[in-house]
Formats: C-alpha cells, sequence, structure tokens
C-alpha cells in the first residue's frame, strides 16, 4: 500500500490536463438537427393556391369557370415558389391546380363533344332541365309553389 501513496500525483495530474486541452471536441450531433426543426416559411400566397385548387376540382364539371380557378391557382403557387415558400400547403395547391387543368379540359372535351353531337339547343334543354330542378326542390323546401 505503501508503494500507492508514493505515486507522482503532480505528473499524472498534468499529462490529464495536457490530453483534455490538447483534445478538440465536435459538436455534438443534434446540432443538425436543431437546424430541420426551423418552422418551414408559408404564405397567403400558398393558401390561396390551395383552396383555388380545391375549388377547381370540385367544380371540374363547370369547364370554364373551373379553368378559370385551376390557372388562378398555379399563378398563386408561382408566387409562393418565388417567395421561397417551403411548406406542405404551396404543393398541394400546385397539385391540386394541376388536377383541377386535368378535370376542366376533360369537362369542356365532353360538353364539346355533346354540343357538337346532338347541338347546342339540346345542352341549353339540359341546364334549364337541371336548373329548373333545382329551383323547384329550393321553393318546396321552403313551402312555395312554382
Amino acid at each position: 500500500m505503501d508503494n500507492i501513496e508514493n505515486v507522482n500525483v503532480e505528473h499524472v495530474d498534468s499529462v490529464d490536463a495536457s490530453k483534455i486541452l490538447d483534445s478538440k471536441q465536435e459538436a455534438p450531433a443534434a446540432a443538425p438537427a436543431a437546424a430541420s426543426a426551423e418552422p418551414k416559411k408559408s404564405n397567403n400566397d400558398s393558401t390561396m393556391s390551395m383552396i383555388f385548387g380545391i375549388i377547381s376540382i370540385a367544380g371540374g364539371f363547370t369547364g370554364l369557370i373551373s379553368l378559370g380557378f385551376a390557372i388562378a391557382g398555379l399563378v398563386y403557387a408561382s408566387k409562393a415558389k418565388k417567395a421561397g415558400c417551403t411548406d406542405n400547403m404551396y404543393m398541394v395547391g400546385l397539385a391540386t391546380s394541376i388536377l383541377g387543368i386535368v378535370v376542366a379540359a376533360s369537362a369542356l372535351l365532353v360538353i364539346g363533344f355533346i354540343v357538337l353531337s346532338f347541338g347546342f339547343s339540346f345542352v341549353a334543354t339540359i341546364i334549364a332541365g337541371f336548373f329548373g330542378m333545382i329551383l323547384r326542390s329550393a321553393s318546396s323546401a321552403a313551402g312555395l309553389l312554382f
């Protein structure tokens, strides 16, 4: 036990201290994860793009009106991208606007085919009947008669 007490403690301490001072510690691995925790950049253009894209899909049977909403959605998506937007609404707005263009183009092709095949008077009769049906159901629900 006497041997343990005779050890040169100053030499051991100085070696350990030099190892600590000479060693370069690297940054913890959690630092890159903190960079990805930044909030995603969002703006009103991405929200408008998503709204117009959804409206263009929902009103796809209208043809030109739906196409107008889809184009407006693409314009707002382009503005959001130029502003550096990185949120999911920008991507959803872009996707729904493109899908709205496809739906509107399909509706226009179907409407064009029906007009060319049966004539405009046939299409006008169907449209008038559709709106008449809506008005009759609304008036009966309100207790009115035509």
